[in-house]
This record gives C-alpha cells, sequence and structure tokens, in this order.
C-alpha cells in the first residue's frame, strides 16, 4: 500500500540513498497531497491510483549544483515549486492525513507571506536613503567613493577611477534590513556582506588605519577580501571576530541565547573583552552564551547555518524557540507558547518564499506541535 510504499522512500531519503528520481517522487507526492489543503482527502486505493500516475508523469527533472566548502550539492528543481522536505521523527503516515487537516484549519484560514519592507540606508549625514524606492543606479556620492545600487537587494561601494583624495574622510553609513528581507552590500575593499532579517551593518566608506572595522547586529555572512596589512575587524555585542580573508557568518540576534561565529572558509580569531579567545578551523563554530559570558567552539553543520543566504530555512535537530525566532523575523507575526515546552527539536528545510502556512505544516507533521494564527499572531501548542 502507498503507506509502505512513502515509509519506504522516506528511510531511504534519511540514510542519504535515495535516488534522484525517487527524491523527486517523494517531494512530488507530498506537494501534492500535504500542501495543498484545498484538495479533498482520499482513500488509500485513490492515492494509490494518483501515485501511479505520478510515477508515469513525472518528468525527470534538472538537476543544477552549487557549492559550499568545494563540495557540490544537488538541488531538485520540480514544478515551480523549489522545495526539500525531511522529517526528523520519520512520521509519514497517510492515515493521520484526515486528524492533520483538522488541526491545521486555523492556519489555513489567514495565508502570511513574506514580510516585504524595506531596507534603508542611513547616510554619515544622517539622510536615510529607502534603497527599494529607486531604480538601478548611483544612490549617493561621498567623497572618492560612489554608492550604486546594482539590482534588488544589492548596494555596491565603488572607489572612482581617479581614486581616493589624499584628504578623503572616513564617513561611516549603516544599512538596516527590515522582517522578511535579506540584502548584500560590496564593501569598498570587495569583501562582500549579506545580512539577514531585522540585521543591520555600520562601516566606513573607505577603510584607512591599521583595520578593516565594522559592526553588526543580527546575523550577517561575510566573504572577506584577504589584505593581511589591513585585517578585517567584526564587532558585535561584546565579541571581535578577526580574519586574514575568509567566509564566515555570525548570529548575533539579541532573542538567541548565544552569539555564534561559523567558519566555511580561512580562518578567524574570536576574541572577548575578558581576554577569552578562540581561533576557529573551516566546518567550526563558537559561541558566547549571554548568561555566563563563556566561549566554547564545536564542529557543525555549515550547510545549515547559510541556508538563510541561498533563500532556504534549514533546521537540524533545532530547537523549538529558535525556529520561531526565526520565522517571526521572517513573517514580521508574534509568537505565543501554550502548554509546550519550546525546547523540543524539529528537522526540516522548506524555501524562505513560502507563504508561513507551509512553513507551520511541516512542523505538524511530526505530530508534537500545533499552530493557532490569528491575525499577526502565531500560538504553539501542544
Amino acid at each position: 500500500m502507498i503507506e509502505k510504499d512513502a515509509k519506504k522512500l522516506l528511510e531511504k531519503y534519511r540514510s542519504g540513498t535515495l535516488s534522484t528520481e525517487e527524491r523527486a517522487l517523494l517531494e512530488s507526492w507530498y506537494i501534492d497531497y500535504y500542501s495543498n489543503s484545498a484538495k479533498p482527502m482520499f482513500s488509500d486505493e485513490d492515492l494509490q491510483n494518483d501515485l501511479d500516475e505520478i510515477y508515469k508523469s513525472l518528468p525527470l527533472p534538472e538537476r543544477s549544483e552549487r557549492r559550499l566548502l568545494g563540495k557540490p550539492m544537488i538541488r531538485i528543481s520540480l514544478y515551480a515549486a523549489s522545495i526539500t522536505i525531511f522529517l526528523v521523527a520519520g512520521i509519514f503516515v497517510l492515515k493521520n492525513k484526515k486528524n492533520h487537516n483538522q488541526n491545521f484549519a486555523a492556519v489555513r484560514q489567514t495565508e502570511i507571506k513574506p514580510f516585504n519592507g524595506s531596507a534603508v540606508l542611513t547616510l554619515a549625514n544622517n539622510k536615510k536613503i529607502v534603497l527599494d524606492n529607486d531604480p538601478a543606479g548611483n544612490v549617493a556620492q561621498q567623497g572618492g567613493i560612489t554608492v550604486k545600487k546594482k539590482s534588488v537587494g544589492l548596494l555596491t561601494y565603488q572607489v572612482n577611477d581617479k581614486g581616493l583624495p589624499n584628504n578623503t574622510l572616513v564617513e561611516f553609513n549603516t544599512i538596516s534590513i527590515p522582517q522578511g528581507r535579506q540584502f548584500q552590500v560590496i564593501l569598498s575593499d570587495g569583501t562582500k556582506v549579506w545580512l539577514n532579517a531585522m540585521s543591520s551593518i555600520r562601516f566606513p566608506t573607505v577603510f584607512k588605519g591599521g583595520f578593516r572595522e565594522v559592526e553588526i547586529t543580527g546575523e550577517a555572512y561575510f566573504e572577506v577580501v584577504k589584505n593581511a596589512k589591513m585585517p578585517f575587524r567584526v564587532i558585535c555585542n561584546s565579541q571581535i571576530v578577526q580574519d586574514l580573508g575568509t567566509h564566515f557568518n555570525i548570529n548575533a540576534y539579541p532573542e538567541e541565547h548565544a552569539v555564534e561565529t561559523t567558519l566555511l572558509e580561512g580562518a578567524v580569531k574570536v576574541s572577548l573583552g575578558d581576554g577569552q579567545f578562540k581561533v576557529l578551523k573551516p566546518g567550526q563554530q563558537s559561541a558566547v552564551v549571554k548568561e555566563n559570558n563563556i566561549l566554547t567552539v564545536k564542529d557543525c553543520d555549515v550547510e545549515e547555518t547559510v541556508a538563510w543566504k541561498d533563500g532556504y530555512f534549514q533546521f537540524k535537530d533545532t530547537d523549538l524557540r529558535s525556529i520561531m525566532n526565526t520565522l517571526s523575523r521572517w513573517y514580521n507575526v508574534e509568537i505565543v507558547y501554550q502548554n509546550i515546552n519550546p525546547d523540543l527539536t524539529f528537522g526540516g528545510s522548506i524555501s524562505r518564499s513560502k507563504n508561513l502556512s507551509q512553513v507551520l505544516r511541516i512542523l505538524e507533521l511530526t505530530g508534537n506541535v500545533q499552530f493557532k494564527v490569528e491575525g499577526r499572531r502565531v500560538t504553539v501548542m501542544h
């Protein structure tokens, strides 16, 4: 029967032995019968017949590769949806479909899309520029630096062809990102910075002195241009992250229990004001727990850490509170907990372009959590 087939495919998915065609089948089946809440409830026989049709008609999906730390990861593109699903608890039972639909009725009533606020650039003279209001082109001129909007979500700081005048002043700009958005800026030294939702970066229009120094709040991913004579430093909360040319991610949201720095490539030194420091290797993550200000290092899943940069929510044994904090920042919703342990862990991956209901649906399928959506308030229940 279909339940047996689905469980078999899921087990192969979790063990990493699922073929491209089997994975496409599993995802197509999920999208067609679980994500689409408007469909009626089917009998096992009907589902089996429809599944046979999927086998016959399913096109072989194209495969595209992206690289992370030099390792290719296959992303499946099927139909118009770019979605990858895995359920940590291993629950994939069709006979519970009726109960899941009833539990999820409140979520279906309100479709909440990613919040579409506008990124704001604050110049040194405190002038504020809403970056989404203007088309591509020059945004501002500051000394020998031209600030240019290249496309939606990308700003560059370019040194003019004649170079910088000797008397160029060091002026500071700030870029602030609202809920539901991410943004990229290329600094005047060529360093690339991706900013996650509800994050900001304060930086000089031109770097002078012994260090290239910026300050962030929230979460940012850096690809730093190497310059041994002028190391790059990031200040966030009470820590300083210093490197000579590398790729790393910093999560410093105030509502999270720790400030985390994850290294993808190169080497960084994480220092605290009390003298604590750690030098990270690729694949390692440092954490400064806010309660005791202790700096620790562990190996981590870097793919999960930077999935946001590539447009995905990706969780792996992540506690419910952290997941809901992430969703709150992206969809601009208030989270309320009711008779549930927020330290429960979940796993899953889905495009950040999806409606909130589709993300909550995946979490509900584990059977350990339910949601009630009222306006922009999400109540999390057992």
